[in-house]
């Protein structure tokens, strides 16, 4: 599957990890339909990006995410234009990710 690669799993992080361990990971993407309105996208993002530090309780996995990691040119699905707007507007979108995403709209108009 595209966008798995390898990381270290600490061991004690998970039930039964009792040493380091590789293993395959991927990231969390929180996907909707490219015509979702922009003022959902707008929202859910929105109230995703000002509590990250209460999202770890509903998921172990948000214990590493970072306002940082909401974008990663390594991205395999393309992401919504409200989105975009959203994540330029915090400073987080760079040149690097306008390549991306042309790349993956390119794939799949």
């Amino acid at each position: 599957m595209p966008g798995y690669y390898l990381s270290v799993v600490k061991a004690g992080s998970s039930t039964g990890i009792v040493e380091d361990t590789c293993a395959y990971t991927y990231d969390i993407y929180l996907v909707g339909h490219k015509a979702l309105p922009d003022a959902v996208v707008r929202n859910v993002l929105q109230a995703i990006w000002v509590n990250v530090e209460k999202l770890p309780q509903f998921h172990p996995g948000f214990a590493e995410w970072t306002r940082a990691r909401a974008v990663d040119p390594e991205v395999t699905i393309p992401y919504h234009p409200a989105a975009i707007r959203y994540l330029k507007d915090s400073g987080v979108w760079s040149a690097k990710m306008d390549e991306a995403q042309k790349k993956l709209l390119a794939m799949n108009p």
